[in-house]
């Protein structure tokens, strides 16, 4: 079994004052491991910036690297907003490889009008990111689920059989 213990140089990473796309924060992260490197992505939050005439600070996937797990470098943005559904932020990332698919699968929450949405992006190396759009949900027994508010999402890395 895995021991966690904390680390004394808590936080492990903070926000970074060169940076205006993570200035005001670096936090939520999520971390996957391949082979000897630790990737941890990670909600940044910028400096105020104009979004259609309102001031607001936004939010985008940061990206950092470890080979130990502690001490992390080469940070930069994975995912800004660019579409109308993610216009006011792309938050909160949770990563997955997916051994059917052969790819990594991040779910994030995408802001726009409409409100939180859940995001999906793929890749094959977690350095490049194909956003496939928000998550789209057929009705279940007349309960429709298109627009509710929704931030909460998982992927599960292998098949789970029905119970």
């Amino acid at each position: 079994m895995t021991q966690l213990k904390r680390d004394p140089g808590n936080p492990l990473l903070s926000s970074s004052k060169e940076a205006p796309w993570e200035l005001m924060a670096a936090f939520n992260p999520c971390v996957a491991r391949q082979g000897g490197t630790y990737h941890l992505v990670y909600r940044a939050q910028s400096v105020l910036a104009d979004v259609g005439g309102t001031p607001m600070s936004l939010s985008s996937v940061g990206y950092a690297s470890s080979t130990g797990g502690v001490h992390f470098s080469g940070r930069r943005p994975l995912i800004q907003p660019e579409h109308r559904w993610e216009r006011y932020g792309c938050e909160d990332p949770r990563v997955s490889y997916v051994e059917a698919l052969d790819h990594y699968v991040m779910t994030y929450t995408a802001l726009s009008e409409r409100g939180p949405r859940i995001a999906i992006a793929i890749s094959d190396d977690l350095f490049h990111w194909h956003r496939l759009g928000p998550a789209s949900f057929r009705n279940y027994h007349g309960i429709g689920f298109v627009d509710v508010d929704d931030k909460d999402a998982s992927v599960f890395s292998a098949l789970v059989p029905d119970p």
